[in-house]
């Protein structure tokens, strides 16, 4: 999401673990947040987005929650955000409309059918 001045921009990184990374130790989503000069702001989180996303009912909910997450509270408005995220084959049409500003696509309970964790051509092979 990009809606103003590069200065302000700020920086999250998404190491995606599994959707239901709350049963295993060893698969955590971690986020970490940097300021355009590279210094982490707030702290580095590890744990379950699952919720986070099903909470969200748009993209700037959804941003707001990641940088809760690591405890950045923005001074004002939302200021533009990019997400680096793991680097998939590609992105499944439900996780574009989200991070493009689209409608949520529900809420989801199993990783097999999650629209934005898997392709329609992996949720098939399910």
């Amino acid at each position: 999401m990009h809606t103003g001045k590069d200065s302000e921009a700020l920086f999250i990184g998404w190491d995606v673990g599994g959707w239901n990374c709350d049963n295993n130790a060893n698969s955590r989503d971690a986020l970490v947040v940097l300021d355009r000069g590279r210094n982490v702001l707030g702290r580095p989180w590890r744990g379950n987005l699952r919720a986070v996303i099903n909470e969200a009912g748009s993209t700037q909910a959804w941003v707001r929650a990641l940088l809760d997450c690591c405890g950045v509270e923005p001074a004002g408005d939302l200021p533009p955000v990019i997400l680096a995220i793991d680097t998939p084959l590609g992105f499944s049409q439900a996780f574009q409309q989200l991070v493009t500003g689209g409608l949520a696509a529900g809420a989801i309970n199993e990783s097999a059918t999650n629209p934005y964790l898997f392709r329609y051509t992996e949720q098939f092979l399910f």
